[in-house]
């Protein structure tokens, strides 16, 4: 299940520090999953280490802490059983029959959690990008050989597309997270969404995008109380 995230913007948002390196670290384990290699990063100091190898590995860390906290806590639950429940009943209808209800449930919990973010901090995003195009691929691809990754060429292609496209603008739009959420579907080899469940999905996120924003938070959410 947990094959495939899409908080981004939320590791980012409630531990950036004021370092580039660091906050892009926050997004790198998810960032580069499709690097070969080892699936989850590990690395270790030794002689003669960059000092900004440091910096990526303290974000990272920081990313693996939130995810075992985020995934256990009430709001990824209580948004997950909501948003199954209501694509439960759609299938009902005869739409998402194609679908794992429970990944797209995954995956919308997620990226509410960004939206909800980008509603209250319009300039979280800024930021966000701003972070990424300052660290040179370079030093991500440096890092990652010594972090049990072997090979960079899908990461790369992924890497200038993903701060180029700054898909995740496209959240901010009903029918622009809908359609995210399709992309998303797509590129882990599930059935398309079709023109009728986007639709769907699009009338169905004002209602989840309220509930998501009255769940009760954890501390770690502080941010969004």
């Amino acid at each position: 299940m947990r094959g495939f995230f899409m908080n981004f913007l939320s590791h980012h948002f409630f531990y950036a520090l004021d370092d580039a390196w660091h906050n892009t670290g926050l997004i790198l384990p998810d960032w580069s999953r499709n690097a070969k290699g080892r699936r989850k990063l590990e690395w270790k100091k030794s002689e003669g280490s960059p000092e900004f190898h440091f910096r990526l590995w303290s974000g990272c860390q920081k990313h693996y802490e939130a995810d075992e906290w985020f995934h256990d806590c009430h709001y990824f639950l209580a948004c997950c059983e909501q948003v199954e429940s209501d694509l439960g009943l759609a299938q009902q209808g005869g739409l998402f029959l194609g679908q794992r209800k429970w990944f797209l449930a995954h995956l919308l919990a997620e990226m509410l959690l960004d939206r909800l973010i980008i509603e209250k901090y319009p300039g979280a995003l800024d930021s966000f990008y701003s972070d990424l195009i300052k660290v040179p691929f370079r030093d991500l691809k440096d890092f990652l050989l010594t972090s049990g990754k072997i090979d960079m060429a899908n990461f790369e292609r992924s890497h200038r597309g993903f701060i180029e496209s700054e898909f995740i603008r496209y959240y901010i739009d009903d029918r622009g997270l809908a359609e995210s959420l399709s992309r998303v579907v797509q590129r882990t080899g599930q059935v398309p969404l079709t023109s009728d469940e986007l639709t769907s999905l699009t009338l169905r996120m004002p209602y989840w995008i309220d509930y998501a924003s009255q769940l009760k938070k954890p501390h770690q959410m502080a941010r969004l109380l």
